[in-house]
């Protein structure tokens, strides 16, 4: 058994893009095939990549303590953060604040596109199965 010592630190939101939770694209684990061939598509190609969690920038300004415990409790993060290739994270901001908050050494698995923040951010919006949560 693995413990630790949770200490969360909330980004402020100066230090990121400034764009609301509701305004943040979440893509279904399930649809990710369908989002990299839609990408490519709009000749935004990708590779899997393993990052340090300190290497990646929020763009959402919004979290929540909820939030990241979900993703705490959940223990194991399984599904890969999207990214930009400026290191920016598209989905996957609580899992990412849950794994900075544990250990801001771990690496995280991510699906990272070859454009920049604002390219990745305008097509992802477009794409068809793209849905839209509040914050908690």
């Amino acid at each position: 058994m693995k413990l630790f010592e949770l200490v969360s630190s909330m980004p402020h939101p100066s230090d990121t893009l400034g764009i609301e939770r509701g305004e943040m694209p979440q893509i279904e684990k399930d649809d990710y095939p369908e989002l990299i061939k839609y990408m490519k598509s709009h000749d935004v190609n990708w590779k899997k990549n393993t990052i340090s969690a300190r290497e990646l920038k929020p763009i959402q300004k919004d979290f929540t303590l909820d939030g990241m415990m979900k993703a705490v409790r959940k223990a194991k993060i399984v599904k890969p953060l999207l990214a930009t290739s400026d290191n920016y994270i598209i989905d996957g901001h609580h899992r990412w604040l849950a794994t900075m908050s544990i250990d801001s050494t771990d690496t995280m698995d991510v699906i990272q596109f070859d454009a920049p923040a604002n390219v990745v951010m305008e097509l992802i919006n477009k794409f068809p199965k793209t849905t839209y949560k509040e914050i908690y």
